[in-house]
């Protein structure tokens, strides 16, 4: 495995079409790393195509690179009606958070959760949104652990899929 970068190297930015492949290579690897580990994961491997593209063309999907390549990638959103329902304009909602173990930055996952953290309180908004599966306690785990409290379980928000999806936030405002 080759050396642990810094995480003065990383830039965070908004993706753009040269960036859609090494993204979606990102979830790929996470989802296979995850699987391989017996973690419960939503991602399919492959990660499918057409789930990343809308976050490409919202201009939803950021990308963090480091050494001139793609390590991480997340979706940063002002709403999630799909999963938290409608709510008041207080927070900032990240999905499809994920880091190349392949290519390790210490901590990647804590500054692309605190770079969304800081969007979301530089916009005036109180919270920082995100969601799991209610059966991935290792994820559970790593978000309690970074500061976010359980809010609610949801039974079933994505269609086609029958599993409860915890919610959490985090103040940073």
């Amino acid at each position: 495995m080759p050396d642990d970068r810094s995480l003065r190297d990383v830039r965070i930015r908004r993706a753009g079409p040269d960036d859609f492949e090494p993204a979606r290579t990102v979830l790929t690897l996470a989802a296979a790393w995850a699987r391989d580990r017996g973690i419960e994961r939503w991602w399919p491997v492959p990660f499918p195509a057409e789930r990343l593209r809308p976050a490409l063309e919202n201009g939803h999907l950021y990308v963090a690179e480091s050494a001139g390549e793609i390590v991480g990638t997340l979706v940063f959103k002002w709403d999630d009606v799909k999963v938290w329902g409608e709510e008041p304009p207080v927070a900032g909602y990240v999905h499809m958070l994920a880091v190349r173990r392949d290519r390790p930055v210490r901590g990647l996952g804590e500054i692309l959760l605190a770079w969304s953290a800081d969007r979301t309180r530089e916009n005036g908004r109180p919270l920082l949104r995100l969601d799991c599966l209610a059966t991935n306690e290792s994820l559970i785990r790593y978000y309690e652990g970074v500061g976010f409290r359980r809010v609610r379980q949801v039974p079933r928000p994505y269609p086609g899929d029958d599993r409860n999806v915890q919610l959490f936030e985090k103040e940073v405002g």
